[in-house]
C-alpha cells in the first residue's frame, strides 16, 4: 500500500517582509543652505550690537568716574570750609569764654601786635597784615594765633602793655570783622607780607618786589 506524504509536518517556505522605501529629507541642511547668509549676517549684527554697548559702557564708566571725582573735589572742599566755620565756632563756645571774650581777646592780642610801632599807619598796616593772615587758610584762623607765630612781627608779645588808643584802633578793625565780616577796603587775603622800615609800614601780596604785586596801607 502506497503511502502518503505527511503535509501535516512539512514546513512552508517563510517569505521575509518587504521594506518599504522612505525618503527623508534633512531639514536642517536645506534651512542653513537657503538662510546662511540671514544668519551670518544676524550674527556679525549680534556681535557689532555686543561691541558698540561695550564701547557706550566704558565710555559712560568713564564719564561718570570724572563726574564723580569732580563731586567728591567739591564736597571735600565745602566739607573743609565746614571744618574751618566750626573751629572758629569753637572760638566762641570753647570753655568759659563767651563770644564776646573771644572779641576781645581778639583785640587785645591786635593791640599788644601794635602796640610798639611808631603812628597809626604802620599799626593799622601791621593790624592788616594780621588780619589777611588769618583769612589766609595758610595761617592760623585767629589773630591772637597768628600774632603768636615765631619770628613773624618784630615787637610782639603777650605782655606788651598797650594804651587805650591801641586798644580803639584795633577794636576798629577787628569788631568789625567777627561780627559783621568786614575787612578793611582794599584789603585782600594775599596781603601777608609785611614791609617795614620804622616810620611806615606796606602790605603786599608778594615777599619778592615785582611790578605785579598788590600793596595795602592803613588810611585811617
Amino acid at each position: 500500500m502506497m503511502e502518503l506524504p505527511n503535509w501535516s509536518r512539512q514546513e512552508l517556505p517563510v517569505s521575509k517582509p518587504v521594506k518599504k522605501k522612505t525618503f527623508k529629507i534633512d531639514l536642517s541642511h536645506w534651512f542653513v543652505r537657503k538662510h546662511g547668509i540671514t544668519i551670518a549676517l544676524a550674527a556679525a549684527f549680534t556681535i557689532y550690537t555686543l561691541l558698540l554697548s561695550w564701547s557706550v559702557s566704558a565710555k559712560t564708566e568713564k564719564r561718570v568716574r570724572a563726574e564723580m571725582a569732580d563731586q567728591y573735589a567739591a564736597e571735600l572742599q565745602a566739607y573743609k570750609n565746614e571744618q574751618a566755620e566750626a573751629r572758629s565756632r569753637e572760638y566762641f563756645l570753647s570753655g568759659d569764654a563767651s563770644r564776646e571774650a573771644f572779641v576781645n581777646q581778639e583785640i587785645t592780642a591786635g593791640a599788644q601786635l601794635i602796640s610798639k610801632e611808631a603812628n597809626d599807619q604802620v599799626k593799622g598796616t601791621k593790624l592788616g597784615v594780621a588780619i589777611a593772615r588769618k583769612l589766609n587758610p595758610n595761617y592760623p584762623d585767629s589773630i591772637r594765633e597768628v600774632a603768636a607765630q615765631p619770628n613773624q612781627f618784630m615787637f610782639y608779645s603777650e605782655d606788651n602793655t598797650f594804651t587805650q588808643h591801641d586798644w580803639d584802633l584795633a577794636e576798629s578793625m577787628i569788631r568789625p570783622l567777627y561780627e559783621q565780616g568786614i575787612i578793611p577796603n582794599g584789603l585782600t587775603e594775599n596781603m601777608v607780607y609785611f614791609e617795614w622800615n620804622g616810620s611806615s609800614g606796606t602790605a603786599r601780596d608778594s615777599y619778592e618786589t615785582t611790578t605785579s604785586m598788590s600793596t595795602w596801607r592803613y588810611q585811617g
